[in-house]
C-alpha cells in the first residue's frame, strides 16, 4: 500500500508549502505528494493551492515547489485546479526530467494521466 500525502502534509497550517513537503520527504513510510496547481489571476502566475490563495504573496509557486520536490524520490501527484493548466506543469514537470514520478488528477470529469 502507497502512502500519499494530501498537500504535502495536511495536518497543520503549512499545507501546500515547502515545509510540508519536507516533512513528507523526511518520512520512509510515505511515497508520494498530493498537491493543487492553479493560476493567480492577476498575475499569470502558477501557485501550489488548493482553494485560490488569499495572499499571493504567501503562496508557494509551482517552480520552487518543483526544484525542491526534484531533490526527493516522492511520486508526484498533480490536480490542475482549472482548465489549461495540464501542458504548462507537463512541460516544466519534462524541462525537469520529473515526469517520470508524476500522476495527473482533477476533479474535472474524472480525468487522470500518468507520464511514467
Amino acid at each position: 500500500m502507497k502512502l500519499i500525502a494530501h498537500r504535502g502534509w495536511s495536518a497543520g497550517e503549512d499545507e501546500n508549502t515547502v515545509a510540508a513537503f519536507a516533512r513528507t520527504a523526511w518520512d520512509d513510510r510515505i511515497s508520494g505528494v498530493e498537491f493543487g496547481v492553479r493560476y493567480v489571476a492577476d498575475t499569470g502566475n502558477l501557485v501550489v493551492s488548493h482553494d485560490p490563495p488569499l495572499h499571493i504573496e504567501n503562496a508557494l509557486t509551482l517552480d520552487p515547489a518543483l526544484s525542491f520536490l526534484s531533490q526527493t524520490a516522492l511520486e508526484l501527484f498533480v490536480e490542475f485546479k482549472e482548465t489549461g493548466l495540464a501542458s504548462v506543469v507537463i512541460e516544466k514537470l519534462l524541462s525537469r526530467a520529473q515526469s517520470h514520478r508524476f500522476e495527473s488528477v482533477s476533479e474535472r470529469k474524472g480525468f487522470s494521466n500518468s507520464l511514467g
